[in-house]
């Protein structure tokens, strides 16, 4: 039986993967190459490979590509050698985020009106310490920047995250994007322009901002960020939290 679910799990995902493609068509990356027409494996199969991977605990595309290969291959015979796997998964970026925004323009309903949200960033390190200036690897995309908490710089970009808190639980994710290195969180969210109505968003001091303040605030939303005490001084009113 729970084969059976696996088995419906994966065809359902198939058929939802479909559905929000072809919602999102316009906004998703497309092959230009002499072959277009014929590129053997979907990007729609991709994708489904992709989370069908994730829901059942795999988190690497290399522990993905061989569940596929030693156990799903029936339903993906065209499945190509790895490299390639890797490559057009790669190569899917802006089909992953535009299936993502449609997703998150469904759950939006469902979502608490004016219920509190925190934001926070990460670095995803592709090289650190002495090799971040030196290093080559995605370098339309990554860019030197230095890590706060750990007190390191480091060559990559900044993974960026608005989510909805939830009682008992983790936050749940509304928006995800990705900046270079070394764009600043506050200049980072602030081109965002995040649409974030009613509601009180919670982050770090890195975005203490007078003017990412404002922006909120033209929303009804109000931004609450800490502030240390002066030595020696009271704290005083927030300007930012009023």
């Amino acid at each position: 039986m729970v084969g059976m679910n696996k088995h419906l799990q994966l065809i359902e995902l198939y058929v939802l993967v479909c559905e929000l493609h072809d919602l999102r068509r316009h906004a998703c990356w497309q092959r230009l190459s002499n072959n277009a027409h014929a590129p053997g494996i979907t990007d729609q199969e991709l994708i489904t490979i992709y989370w069908f991977g994730h829901l059942q605990g795999r988190f690497t595309k290399k522990a993905i590509y061989e569940l596929i290969k030693d156990y799903w291959w029936e339903y993906f015979p065209k499945l190509p050698a790895y490299p390639t796997f890797v490559t057009r998964l790669n190569q899917l970026e802006p089909t992953f985020q535009a299936l993502g925004a449609e997703l998150q323009a469904r759950l939006q309903p469902h979502l608490l009106p004016e219920a509190e949200h925190v934001i926070d960033s990460l670095p995803v390190m592709l090289a650190r310490g002495g090799h971040a200036y030196t290093a080559t690897v995605a370098q339309a995309v990554a860019e030197v920047g230095y890590c706060a908490s750990k007190k390191m710089y480091f060559h990559g970009v900044r993974l960026h995250t608005i989510g909805q808190r939830r009682s008992g639980q983790l936050p749940l994710p509304q928006q995800l994007w990705l900046r270079e290195g070394s764009c600043h969180d506050v200049r980072s969210v602030k081109a965002q322009e995040p649409v974030l109505p009613n509601t009180t968003l919670f982050g770090d001091s890195a975005y203490t901002d007078t003017e990412l303040a404002a922006q909120l605030a033209a929303q009804n939303t109000r931004l609450r960020t800490p502030r240390k005490k002066p030595k020696g001084k009271e704290l005083g009113a927030h300007p930012l939290i009023l």
